[in-house]
């Protein structure tokens, strides 16, 4: 062939190839390419000829470790992949061909090779790895174990999870025999006949397989074949579950329904289930105890046949609807076999089809016939029982009328003997009338006891539970008890979070007068059984929506032996002391807290002091009750008093002149700093200081310094009023030498009563 038909042979083969060839020079810029650059890069060949090859590298300096590799080759390199840039600035995977070329003096001219586009061989592999990495990804968390094993049954593959279920990790498996697994290994021939007989897929096979530790687990397994490239099989590859659960569920709902067919046999009351027409279809053995009838002398009856009315039937199916399909404790007759009228307490529901709706009745029958003739005899003592209490209840009423009459005179005049005679009496005659006020009534106050049990035990006790201000009924009480504190020796202390800790009153559910002789009955005990310098305290805490009422005492306490005895009527368990006592306070405590639907609690050691409790429900107040109302503690008689006020705040100023206007006899002096109220205490001298503590010139704590430390110190009586009302403000109100600290809000009952148990105590003002 000519030279010149070489060349022309050459360039057609270079214009038709597919792949790219191409040739740099020395500088590494293009000098040959071949027109499949286009259908690889997007160029012609113009627009690449002369440039940089490097600029169509994605990664230029790649181009430094593509030489590398060649000039490690000796010069050539078969099979360098790389990507370039398109045109359209997408990448391109291509395979290249490279070696050096030279010039005809054996000096390095440049490179040149033959690229091809092996993107969608790139793809490919990228989707196969990723199809691997998901695949692994399923076996490597999947809960269940996935394996495979070769034609002889071997295992070349088990998912990580066969660890947890077996105790075995892959590699311990791999190479054994599945079947070794099995705790009967002649299973598997069984498991692979099946496999040939459903065509090479078997699912839900059942088999107890034995862990790494010796312990047995139950496993279901769903396999099948896989094959070679030539369709011979391969092996087995599967999934295997833990069954052991569900077996374990299985076995005892078997028991279950074993131990119920057990039941039902020999159950004594009487299990009967009806159709939608009332035929009776299933009725369980007892029914011969109860009828006299076998089971299958009845099955197929209507069950009303049974009935002693058998319209009652009618009248049942109805409480039944009314009562959303269930009914508990219904009374009716049924006959015997032998024509005997039986008692039998029902207790029935409508049962369901499949369908939702009503399929029939199913109930429990006891015979109740011993009961209802108990019922009747019971009854008729009730009544007999009653009127004796009745009876009781009438004479004891007509005991109180006789012994008030003269007890009034008892009372009154030796009353009227001590207080308002004009004539001095001999301090014998003095004690004596006080002996005979103290002992009348004691008296008084036994009768009251003896007839509010009588009440309370013979059911006409009347109670009307309101809401009631539980802390006016306690701090009314303590008022009342003070005297018998003061004469025995004891301190009272109120606590809790109704001692007014709270700016809001608590309020529970409860009768007031029943409530307040509550508290009267348990402050009186722990007064009277306390020890002298010993503390009787008030607790009262809010527990969720009730509240929680204590009183405690460090007294001589309840012996262990004796706590069964303390809520019993007329008993003492103190029987050797002093302390006077009827024995039924506490009887009638529990019987008015059951009232409340309450109960009585109590904690007691010898020598040690004892705690009752009692709880009670929060509620929310739409009216105070009038037991304790403002006006009914206004006294009737000036009570000749004098108080000043020391207060900033006109309206707190004011709202105090209109408490104490209300009040008879009481001379009223106000301040508005505390340097004023100073001045005008040591002018006027009153009874009564009430004073707030924050003041606009000095506190209230620097006004009672300054008064205590003067002359008349021991003639005040100090109160602090404030917005302070934290535990450690009172504590340190108390400290500094207040008698009493009270909280704003106040009401407008405490400084009523303040006054009025102040000018029992406090010398006349001139």
């Amino acid at each position: 062939m000519h030279n010149k038909d070489y060349s022309t042979e050459l360039s057609n083969i270079l214009d038709t190839m597919m792949d790219v060839f191409y040739r740099t020079d020395s500088e590494g810029r293009l000098v040959l390419v071949t027109p499949s650059i286009f259908d690889l890069l997007g160029y012609e060949v113009d627009e690449v000829l002369g440039r940089p090859v490097t600029d169509l590298y994605e990664f230029p300096e790649m181009r430094g470790e593509v030489m590398e590799l060649v000039k490690e080759n000796g010069g050539s390199y078969r099979g360098a992949e790389m990507r370039l840039r398109h045109k359209d600035g997408s990448r391109v995977w291509v395979s290249s061909n490279i070696r050096f070329h030279y010039d005809d003096m054996g000096n390095f001219a440049g490179v040149e090779g033959m690229v091809r586009d092996i993107t969608r061989h790139k793809r490919t592999e990228e989707n196969l790895r990723k199809s691997e990495q998901t695949f692994r990804a399923i076996i490597d968390h999947m809960l269940d174990i996935y394996y495979r094993t070769d034609a002889e049954g071997r295992l070349i593959m088990a998912s990580p999870s066969c660890e947890e279920l077996l105790g075995y990790t892959p590699e311990e498996l791999i190479g054994t025999r599945l079947s070794d697994l099995y705790v009967d290994p002649s299973t598997r021939e069984i498991f692979m006949q099946k496999l040939i007989e459903r065509g090479g897929k078997y699912y839900g096979f059942e088999n107890s397989l034995r862990r790494k530790d010796g312990s047995i687990i139950w496993a279901v397994a769903s396999s099948q074949f896989y094959f070679d490239n030539e369709g011979n099989i391969a092996g087995v590859e599967g999934i295997v579950r833990d069954n052991t659960k569900r077996k374990q569920m299985e076995d005892a709902l078997r028991e279950s329904e074993e131990k119920l067919r057990t039941i039902f046999e020999n159950m004594m009351d009487t299990y009967v289930r009806t159709d939608r027409e009332g035929n009776i279809i299933m009725i369980s053995p007892s029914v011969e105890k109860l009828l006299g009838y076998k089971p299958k002398e009845v099955v197929g009856k209507q069950l009303k046949d049974f009935y002693s009315t058998p319209a009652e039937r009618d009248a049942f199916l109805r409480l039944l609807e009314e009562n959303n399909g269930h009914y508990y404790g219904y009374e009716l007759q049924v006959r015997h076999k032998n024509g005997e009228q039986i008692w039998v307490l029902i207790n029935a529901q409508f049962y369901y089809g499949d369908d939702g709706k009503i399929a029939g009745v199913e109930a429990l029958g006891r015979n109740i016939s011993d009961i209802k003739c108990a019922e009747e005899e019971l009854t008729q003592a009730k009544e007999e029982a009653e009127a004796a209490n009745n009876a009781k209840t009438e004479f004891l009423s007509n005991m109180s009328h006789e012994l008030r009459t003269p007890l009034n005179a008892i009372l009154g005049f030796s009353s009227l003997l001590v207080k308002y005679n004009s004539q001095p009496l001999p301090d014998k005659v003095v004690e004596f009338l006080h002996n005979i006020h103290e002992a009348g009534s004691h008296l008084s106050s036994l009768i009251n006891q003896v007839l509010d049990l009588a009440k309370i035990e013979s059911g006409t006790a009347s109670v009307d539970l309101v809401p009631v201000d539980i802390d006016a009924i306690i701090k009314d009480v303590l008022r009342l008890l003070r005297p018998l504190a003061v004469k025995q020796r004891v301190k009272l202390h109120y606590a809790g979070e109704s001692a007014g800790q709270s700016t809001e009153p608590l309020w529970v559910k409860a009768d007031a007068l029943r409530l307040r002789q509550v508290m009267i009955n348990l402050i009186t005990n722990a007064i009277k059984y306390n020890h002298e310098n010993g503390l009787t305290e008030v607790v009262c805490k809010v527990d969720g929506g009730s509240v929680e009422v204590s009183v405690i005492d460090t007294g001589i306490g309840i012996p262990t032996e004796r706590h069964h005895d303390i809520f019993q009527p007329f008993t003492r368990v103190h029987e050797n002391n002093h302390i006077e006592g009827s024995g039924i306070g506490l009887t009638v405590t529990r019987k008015n807290l059951e009232l409340m639907a309450s109960d009585i609690h109590f904690s007691s050691r010898s020598g040690e002091g004892s705690r009752f409790w009692f709880t009670l429900p929060l509620v929310s107040a739409e009216r105070k009750n009038t037991e304790y109302d403002r006006n009914m503690l206004i006294p009737e008689q000036p009570l000749g008093i004098s108080v000043l006020y020391i207060e900033d705040n006109a309206i707190g100023m004011r709202l105090m002149e209109e408490v104490i206007a209300t009040l008879p006899g009481v001379t009223f002096y106000k301040a508005s700093t505390g340097e004023e109220g100073f001045r005008l205490a040591m002018d006027v001298l009153p009874d009564l200081i009430i004073m707030d503590i924050n003041l606009p010139d000095i506190s209230g704590f620097e006004v009672l310094e300054r008064l205590l430390k003067t002359k008349h110190a021991d003639n005040f009586h100090f109160v602090a009023l404030s917005a302070s009302a934290l535990d450690e403000d009172v504590e340190k109100g108390l400290q500094a030498g207040f008698m009493q600290y009270l909280r704003k809000p106040f009401e407008p009952e405490e400084i009523i009563q303040l006054l009025a148990d102040l000018a029992s105590i406090a010398p006349q003002s001139a």
